[in-house]
């Protein structure tokens, strides 16, 4: 691993392989939760993160690492506005590829549909109420995206509901290993201003599509085409790349 670039408080750093990628990323979040037991994560459900809980799973059942006095918020939460039970869940994905294996509490766990359907800002009250998320696991999507809120326009939101793209869709089913027509239209997801009111994030970045979303968030400006530049002024950003992602950005420093 080498960092490549440093833009105000966003650090990029290249990984030589995916597994180099994915082992750094874990000690990121285990070391953070060595340094304070009381650790308040928010954790994204994705697909592309299933080896990083699988070894944080392995560093617990080897004693690494702890959670018993752990708090985890998940970025997000499918809501089916037309049929208010629905068998497709983040919680459910997040306790099979994660909780269900680790000695975190059950209380410690919370999903941004846990305080109803009227106002989720709500879920960032309570994060706050706490004393802040300490560190936020985050993908980097080939939009630029971080979640399923289209954060650049929409920078002051709080958690609130989104209608979900077609593209979004097709991830989702993909992850889920469900029909396409089976994924719900909308889901609950934090927002920009969520996501700049947490202490440190950390982004994991893999292959070309996310090449063009991570050169323009090298560049330290806004950028209206990748939301995820709307980051530039968060106070700890640390982006882990492998290197098709980081080919546009090595490319732009030469």
């Amino acid at each position: 691993m080498k960092l490549v670039k440093k833009t105000k408080n966003l650090y990029f750093f290249e990984c030589n392989s995916k597994k180099e990628l994915d082992t750094l990323v874990t000690k990121q979040v285990t070391s953070d939760i060595r340094d304070k037991s009381h650790t308040t994560l928010l954790l994204t459900p994705s697909h592309e993160l299933e080896k990083i809980y699988k070894s944080i799973i392995c560093d617990y059942k080897h004693r690494l690492v702890g959670f018993k006095s752990a708090c985890a918020y998940i970025t997000e939460e499918f809501l089916d506005l037309d049929h208010p039970i629905i068998n497709l869940s983040t919680r459910k994905w997040m306790n099979t590829h994660l909780f269900d294996h680790i000695n975190i509490k059950n209380k410690h766990i919370h999903y941004p549909t846990d305080y109803g359907n009227v106002e989720y800002s709500q879920y960032d009250r309570q994060i706050w109420r706490i004393g802040g998320i300490d560190l936020t696991l985050l993908v980097m999507k080939d939009d630029g995206n971080l979640t399923s809120d289209d954060l650049l326009n929409n920078s002051n939101n709080l958690t609130h509901a989104v209608k979900l793209e077609q593209n979004e869709i097709d991830a989702f089913a993909k992850c889920y290993k469900t029909p396409k027509n089976k994924v719900p239209k909308f889901m609950v997801s934090v927002g920009m201003r969520s996501l700049l009111n947490t202490k440190r994030i950390v982004i994991y970045a893999t292959g070309s599509k996310c090449a063009k979303g991570i050169l323009a968030l090298s560049k330290g400006v806004i950028n209206n085409k990748y939301p995820c530049t709307a980051l530039i002024n968060h106070r700890d950003v640390r982006i882990f790349m492998d290197k098709s992602a980081s080919k546009l950005l090595k490319k732009d420093n030469q």
